[in-house]
């Protein structure tokens, strides 16, 4: 049995294409790239119940081969949830912030994209300033005003693994589900969309816990 490649800027490629392999073996692909969705929302008999758990099961492979190669500080990152043991009475946002603290401190193990590899322009698309449907051919060139979009970056990686760690660490209560399902129909575009929308929820908790005390008081 092969080792398992452990995740780190190096090793990036090698293992992106380990568990690419894994994913097509297990029949988990479609679940990685997204292409496949769990195929009921609300399953009403044996068979549609099936399939959902089939799916399931193909998702809990790759997830659980992809956390075989995470290293300690990936772990403990993953290992994150609401009111844990250790913290029985957070709020959400205090839960959101830890979160990104265990990113910021994943973040620092990986070095920056610069030191790793030289950028390199392989292809560029150009437009005339004075007309620009005129066709504009460049050959070995020095650009000038040129802007080179990063790509993906280790933030921005970092950023969706928080992002993520998120959405598993809430759990699965009904108030902590509808609370995702807000998420995620609202579009969030960033680890600070999700962030508000933490804070504005402990404030409508808050609002709401205020009001039943005052309720309460009324009454007795």
């Amino acid at each position: 049995m092969s080792t398992a490649i452990i995740l780190s800027a190096k090793t990036h490629t090698k293992w992106k294409h380990a568990i690419k392999a894994i994913a097509l073996s297990s029949g988990g692909w479609g679940i990685l790239n997204r292409k496949s969705k769990i195929p009921y929302s609300n399953p009403t008999d044996a068979t549609e119940k099936k399939e959902n758990c089939n799916w399931k099961k193909g998702k809990e492979k790759v997830a659980g081969a992809i956390y075989a190669t995470l290293d300690k500080a990936h772990q403990n990152l993953m290992a994150i949830s609401y009111r844990d043991a250790e913290h029985p009475t957070e709020t959400l946002s205090e839960f959101g912030n830890r979160v990104v603290d265990g990113s910021k401190k994943l973040q620092e193990l990986i070095p920056d994209e610069s030191k790793l590899i030289n950028a390199t322009m392989t292809q560029a698309t150009v437009t005339c300033a004075n007309t620009p449907a005129h066709p504009v051919t460049v050959a070995q060139e020095v650009l000038t005003q040129a802007t080179i979009s990063p790509g993906f970056t280790v933030k921005m990686f970092i950023d969706e693994l928080a992002i993520n760690v998120i959405l598993i660490g809430l759990g699965r209560t009904e108030d902590m589900q509808r609370l995702k399902h807000t998420l995620i129909q609202t579009g969030f575009k960033s680890l600070t969309d999700i962030l508000t929308t933490l804070q504005k929820e402990d404030t409508l908790n808050k609002s709401d816990k205020m009001n039943t005390a005052n309720t309460s008081a009324l009454a007795a």
